[in-house]
């Protein structure tokens, strides 16, 4: 019943009070509590307090997907390090900032993973974004193409050298008018 008294006080209470039931639950253990606060408290501050001062991996996970405030659920996935408390936010959150940060904070993505959250997200940016990461997977993994060479013969590279020299000796001709005979000749066979 006392610790009812508490939650409630931390839930609706003045400010101070409700931060000090906060702390009270923190120092009894109630974590249970703490979650229900950081969920359904309408001041930012008491709610930000309660999901500081949570430490179960569940109940933190249960705070990401649930949360009605987006900050509240930012926090909590910042707390979370559990990876299948991680994988559950991004899959199951009902959030899109939540699940995304969930997604994002996923150490050990294997395909397995991926792709059951493009097809089970239940967030459609979570299901894109894990689309994506799979098509970078597959890109990186296909071999790259190799460019095609053209090899040139000896003769052909030859010949090229003496165009290009004439080209640049046309530059030091004073006529314009052979300058432009010559240009033309030299395209044409270039």
């Amino acid at each position: 019943a006392a610790i009812a008294r508490i939650a409630s006080l931390a839930e609706s209470g003045e400010e101070s009070a409700a931060i000090g039931a906060v702390n009270a639950l923190a120092a009894l253990g109630r974590q249970r509590e703490l979650g229900a606060v950081a969920r359904a408290t309408v001041n930012s501050t008491v709610r930000k307090t309660a999901v500081e001062q949570i430490s179960d991996q569940k109940i933190l996970g249960g705070v990401a997907r649930h949360a009605a405030d987006a900050d509240t659920r930012l926090v909590a996935v910042a707390k979370l390090s559990d990876q299948t408390e991680l994988e559950a936010v991004a899959s199951r959150g009902e959030h899109a900032d939540a699940a995304l940060g969930a997604l994002e904070r996923l150490a050990s993505l294997s395909d397995e993973i991926l792709n059951g959250l493009a097809q089970r997200g239940r967030v459609k940016a979570v299901q894109k974004r894990a689309r994506v990461l799979l098509r970078e997977r597959e890109q990186a993994a296909a071999p790259v193409a190799t460019v095609a060479t053209i090899d040139y013969r000896d003769a052909d590279q030859v010949r090229a050298r003496e165009l290009a020299d004439q080209m640049d000796a046309l530059g030091a001709t004073p006529d314009i008018t052979s300058v432009r005979q010559t240009y033309a000749a030299l395209r044409v066979t270039w």
